[in-house]
């Protein structure tokens, strides 16, 4: 990957100075933003008191995935991630798809992070998380980030850690707290979204008749899928690790094992002491906060506003930082117009790249303002819920980030069957095949249970048109390269 990342010389080679403890705090920070603070809810409507075990099926599905990026990352010791494992497996259309669906999911997230954090801002500010104050805030911290980015901010490892420390204090405050709060009799399986919630009697039918249909609990696993992904970050600074082969496979398997067990103990203590979370859609949008409000009081609602607001706050500055880098490579590559690849003379920043990511994330931030306009210019048509930005932006994340999953297991097995050595000292347990084809097929399930959302032939066409899109400014600016070059 040709990017210049912070903490390069002069010449080109990055300067190795991040242990194993700094860049699993990358991942852990990558992996913990705005999806544990909103998907509780989501999550027991589904499942009910139950909807914990989606995190642990998740964490084991995705495992075979992780261990495919801890693959990668011990042959690779440069920047790049699933770029560079694509490009390198499969040349530069694979490659560019792997970095533009990378640039996606970041933005998607960034937008969803920045839309989430009114809903807990409104504890302190009441009307905050109302339409049009909402939006308008969720517009400022992009477009503040996106200043504070061209302006030469930069992303330090102490940066990184600190935040990764102040996001997870407060959980873990409200876990150890709310473990005395637990009502055990409400740890039971009641789909509040297939129908009201089930009596303790029937309890049994409904678990049955759930695993049945596979729609609850395929709508809860797709859900939670959303808060687990982020380890796919750890390995794009790679260049900058004092022992990248080694640190960065154990980041990021722990990152992926640690937040999972963290998130079923969170969702365990939200359901066990506020089931309310899963059917007041006034709580929809702050679950942790309201249940903190039963055990901890109006001290604990405010703790875990706070605690929400920085983690989505920092998560969104994190990846306003990162994102923009993956346009930055392909724009040096060639795969996108030179604009996007030069940093500022002055400054060393992205600029452009930074520019077009948060015209982007704007485009999320602003669906609640274009949802109600087109309920107003259009009465007669299908209304648009402004109220799903949330939902739509996760949704976006989720089918671009399945591709990297997908391209990283398949990049696994092209490379190490046919580079002699390509398993970079880094055993897969069980040998060569296992590993990847169970992230792979891990990877073909999740995309699976998209189709079990109403909406979800608009979300895989809005995904496609980006593509679609990325590959035809792609065609078009390697067509004025090589003119360029004769």
């Amino acid at each position: 990957m040709a990017t210049t990342v912070a903490g390069e010389r002069p010449g080109g080679a990055s300067i190795r100075q991040l242990g194993l403890f700094t860049v699993l705090c990358i991942g852990v920070n990558n992996i913990v933003g705005s999806g544990i603070y909103r998907k509780p809810s989501e999550l027991a409507r589904h499942l009910g008191g139950a909807s914990w075990i989606a995190f642990a099926i998740d964490g084991l599905l995705l495992l075979g995935v992780a261990l495919s990026f801890a693959a990668m990352s011990a042959r690779h010791d440069e920047a790049g991630g699933p770029y560079l494992y694509a490009r390198r497996a499969f040349g530069r259309v694979t490659g560019f798809v792997v970095a533009w669906t990378a640039w996606i999911s970041m933005w998607a997230a960034l937008a969803a992070a920045a839309t989430g954090i009114p809903g807990y801002l409104d504890v302190f500010v009441p009307g905050a998380r109302d339409e049009p104050f909402a939006t308008l805030i969720a517009v400022a911290i992009v477009v503040a980030l996106a200043i504070l980015n061209c302006r030469g901010v930069r992303s330090a490892a102490g940066t990184a850690t600190f935040l990764t420390v102040a996001k997870l204090l407060p959980l873990l405050i409200f876990v150890i707290a709310g473990l005395f709060a637990i009502d055990a009799a409400r740890l039971a399986w009641w789909p509040v979204a297939s129908g009201p919630a089930a009596p303790p009697a029937a309890a049994g039918a409904h678990a049955a008749t759930a695993f049945a249909t596979a729609s609850p609990l395929g709508l809860a696993i797709f859900a939670a899928f959303y808060p687990l992904q982020g380890f796919e970050v750890v390995p794009v600074p790679a260049g900058e690790l004092k022992n990248a082969r080694r640190d960065v496979p154990l980041a990021v398997t722990l990152a992926l094992v640690l937040s999972a067990a963290f998130y079923c103990l969170i969702q365990i203590v939200a359901v066990g002491a506020c089931p309310q979370i899963a059917s007041d859609p006034a709580l929809a949008t702050r679950p942790l906060a309201a249940a903190a409000a039963t055990f901890m009081g109006k001290s604990g609602e405010r703790l875990m506003s706070i605690g929400a607001c920085v983690s989505m706050l920092g998560f969104a500055a994190v990846t306003m930082f990162c994102a923009p880098r993956f346009l930055l490579a392909l724009g040096r590559d060639g795969l996108l117009p030179a604009a996007i690849g030069r940093l500022h003379p002055k400054r060393g920043t992205p600029t452009v790249a930074i520019l077009v990511t948060a015209a982007a994330a704007l485009l999320g931030t602003l669906f609640p303002v274009a949802a109600a306009l087109w309920n107003r210019l259009f009465p007669a048509a299908t209304p648009l819920d402004g109220a799903a930005a949330f939902e739509q932006l996760t949704a976006l994340s989720n089918l671009a980030v399945l591709v990297q999953y997908a391209a990283t297991c398949l990049a696994v097995i092209t490379l190490r069957a046919h580079v002699p050595g390509a398993d970079g000292g880094f055993r897969l347990p069980g040998g060569r095949w296992p590993i990847p084809l169970a992230g792979l097929a891990a990877s073909a399930l999740l995309a699976f249970l998209i189709t079990q959302d109403a909406t979800w032939q608009a979300q895989v066409a809005t995904f496609a048109a980006w593509v679609a899109g990325g590959l035809a400014l792609s065609f078009t600016a390697s067509r004025r390269a090589r003119a360029a070059a004769r």
